[in-house]
Order: C-alpha cells, then sequence, then structure tokens
C-alpha cells in the first residue's frame, strides 16, 4: 500500500511538472499582481507567479487565469495609450484615457 502511494504521488508531480510555460523576458510585463505574458497580436495571458531555473522563466500552466471554470485562458488586451489590461471583446473603461478604442 505505501509503495502505490508512493507512486501516485510521483506521477502527480510528473504531471505538473510537464506543464512548464517558458517565457521570453522581453513578452513579459508587471502590473498590479500579475505578471502579464505576450502572446502575440497585442493578446496578453496573466499570473501570479513567475518562476526561473537553468533555463529561463517559466510558469505552470496551472497559475495562469482560465476563464471562468472553462480550461481556456482568459486572454486580455493591453490599451496602446493607457497600457491598462481589458479582456478581449471589452473596450477600454479608463476614463482619463484618450484611447479611440471606447
Amino acid at each position: 500500500m505505501k509503495k502505490l502511494i508512493f507512486v501516485l504521488c510521483l506521477m502527480s508531480n510528473l504531471a505538473f511538472a510537464s506543464n512548464k510555460i517558458y517565457i521570453d523576458e522581453n513578452e513579459l510585463d508587471r502590473r498590479d499582481c500579475y505578471y502579464h505574458i505576450h502572446t502575440g497580436g497585442n493578446i496578453w495571458i496573466e499570473t501570479k507567479m513567475i518562476m526561473m531555473n537553468p533555463t529561463g522563466l517559466y510558469t505552470y500552466d496551472r497559475h495562469i487565469v482560465k476563464e471562468g471554470n472553462i480550461s481556456e485562458y482568459e486572454r486580455k488586451w493591453k490599451c496602446p495609450y493607457c497600457h491598462q489590461y481589458w479582456k478581449v471583446g471589452q473596450s477600454c473603461q479608463n476614463k482619463d484615457c484618450p484611447s479611440k478604442y471606447k
């Protein structure tokens, strides 16, 4: 029984280890309590935790903000004027922003 528990714990640790997402530090922005990771085309995803190893910066899939209860990442866009993040499909909500994306 102890061997079975050990094997199950080891397997769960290996499963989490395989969910590392490596990040180019040039595609990383720190705002508020989150790290924003640029995925291309002004689309950003958020994580609260960034780690580093000899290979580079990374986060785990489980630390990336998800859309509700589904497994898709919550995608945001960055306003080019006020540099705040908004959910894709939502216009800039900053009252003081001169953005044309309202």
